[in-house]
């Protein structure tokens, strides 16, 4: 780089004169090496340059030594973060430390606590199907971590090992599953607060313990592993590609108003043109998929994680979201330029997430989605490495531009503009057309439903996809049920699973689907004439 704005880097003078400017900037990553604007100064080359200053800016090496400090050394203060580790490379002691914080700080497995609190706050304030959604969760963490002054460990629901039935990553990590655990100060034996934290029961009778899937809470079996082998191998795997394809995006939400989810997007039609299809590389469109699969697979039938009002009282729930949140930090990382609706209100998270203020009416006050959308260290937090390789590398970047607080609303371009400023675009550069099994009309629903999508047969039945439903519960009967009604309800969501796998099945036998729905509470199939009621519970298949 020769150039600078008005600097002319090869002009001795002039350098000389702005050493020290220069070297504030080279120091700051404002200015890079080169004209790419991620390539910066390593410390050593930093220190280099300030010597050079602070002896005199010598242009040969016979020129005198003239020692005088106008550059300073200025290291950085040490900045402790809190290491979010991956739960199944934790040592027991570790394990046992978080367990003693949910059990004694938080009152896990009490009635009136702070467990009971952080749960209704979920269940009462969370949002989705908005660009909102990962970063309000994203605060509900930093919130619980704050009262615990603890790391939350992440499950990596993404290890490409939790999709193979006989590895130690499979299912629900044992930890979440055992008993007891060793108090490290009491010095004495309790029930394990992983497994044992009390569910709410909205009908306000004494809560129970958390209920999960039972082919996941019994593990692998002795006899037959049919049901085992499908749970993880086929499900996981399902998900992990979902993940992988909100990886494989540039833009990280649809433009958003306050209180418009993400996915306000034109009704699909056959054959529309590539132009309106730019909302395909939207991250958080395509991974609020794989997060309501993973609620539903977690929960199973009747399970506390397939219902919004009582998924926030199971501890899975916390180092499920961490994982999630680690893949949103890793997006973030790889495309540091995004503009986000910034001044949207994060409620009831007031002060960087550090307090709950639910009777607070000045807007300006709240948490905001900027203020969540930011680096993670400047919240405290770092990740450390999975214990096993995740099913596609996340990768991050230590340096470049941060996301830019602007206020406003996200910026979204057709994919034609994209394209032409050399951001790739599928419809654009892919010159064959992919299979999706599309729903329109999608809204929130009071039940948890899972969809399960099969090539239409006849008698027999390939499974290609799924989509859960992860309803928003009844809320708070004794307190008047949900308190945020409009949260997430938009009458124009829609969704679209990628089955390109199955193109030539599709292709072949015109597209028919058949559907399978089940009601996660009860575990009852839903018939074709109950699903035909719901909205968004039809799908078809379109070939973008």
């Amino acid at each position: 780089m020769l150039y600078y704005g008005p600097l002319d880097l090869s002009n001795y003078s002039q350098v000389k004169e702005q050493v020290v400017v220069i070297y504030r900037h080279l120091r700051s990553r404002s200015m890079p090496i080169t004209k790419y604007e991620d390539e910066y100064w390593p410390d050593w080359a930093l220190d280099v340059l300030r010597n050079w200053a602070n002896t005199g800016c010598r242009r040969a090496q016979t020129d005198p030594i003239v020692r005088k400090e106008i550059i300073p050394a200025s290291p950085d203060p040490p900045v402790k973060f809190r290491v979010r580790k991956d739960v199944m490379s934790m040592t027991e002691e570790e394990i046992n430390e978080y367990r003693m914080k949910l059990d004694d700080v938080l009152g896990a497995r009490e009635k009136d606590s702070r467990w009971q609190e952080l749960g209704w706050l979920h269940a009462q304030w969370c949002l989705h199907y908005q660009e909102a959604t990962f970063f309000w969760h994203r605060a509900m963490l930093v919130y619980m971590e704050g009262l615990i002054d603890f790391p939350i460990p992440f499950w990596n629901g993404f290890a490409k090992e939790s999709a193979n039935p006989e590895s130690a990553f499979a299912g629900i990590p044992n930890v979440f599953l055992e008993d007891e655990y060793f108090h490290p100060i009491a010095k004495e034996w309790r029930k394990n607060p992983l497994k044992y934290a009390l569910a709410c029961n909205p009908q306000g009778s004494d809560p129970s313990p958390v209920k999960r899937d039972s082919i996941l809470e019994n593990g692998k079996s002795t006899t037959d592993n049919t049901a085992w082998a499908k749970k993880i191998k086929d499900l996981m795997t399902l998900y992990h590609e979902q993940i992988k394809n909100a990886l494989d995006t540039s833009t990280y939400s649809w433009p958003q108003e306050t209180g418009f989810p993400w996915a306000n997007l034109p009704a699909f039609k056959e054959n529309m043109p590539d132009s309106d299809y730019a909302h395909r590389t939207t991250f958080d469109g395509i991974f609020e998929q794989p997060h309501d699969n993973m609620h539903g697979w977690l929960g199973g039938i009747g399970g506390d994680m397939s219902d919004n009002t009582k998924t926030g009282f199971d501890p899975l729930f916390y180092s499920m979201h961490a994982n999630f949140d680690r893949i949103v930090a890793a997006w973030q990382s790889q495309h540091p330029n995004q503009t986000y609706s910034s001044n949207f209100p994060l409620r009831p998270f007031t002060d960087g997430a550090k307090v709950l203020s639910y009777e607070e009416s000045r807007q300006y006050m709240f948490t905001t989605l900027g203020d969540m959308a930011k680096d993670t260290r400047t919240m405290g937090y770092i990740y450390a490495p999975p214990a096993s390789p995740d099913a596609a590398p996340l990768r991050t970047q230590a340096f470049g531009p941060k996301a830019v607080s602007q206020g406003g609303h996200a910026v979204v371009t057709s994919a034609k503009l994209m394209a032409a400023k050399g951001v790739k675009v599928k419809g654009d550069v892919e010159s064959v057309k992919v299979p999706y099994v599309v729903f329109e009309d999608v809204r929130c629903t009071t039940e948890s439903y899972q969809i399960n999508v099969y090539l239409d047969e006849g008698s027999e039945a390939t499974f290609i996809g799924q989509s859960t439903r992860l309803g928003m519960g009844q809320g708070d009967i004794r307190n008047g049920g949900l308190k945020n009604r409009q949260r997430c309800e938009k009458s124009t969501i829609t969704r679209a699973i990628e089955v390109k796998q199955f193109a030539k099945q599709l292709e072949e036998d015109g597209g028919r689907i058949r559907l399978e729905v089940r009601n996660l509470s009860t575990g009852n199939k839903v018939s074709e004439e109950e699903a035909a009621r719901l909205k968004g519970f039809q799908a078809r298949v379109v070939w973008m």
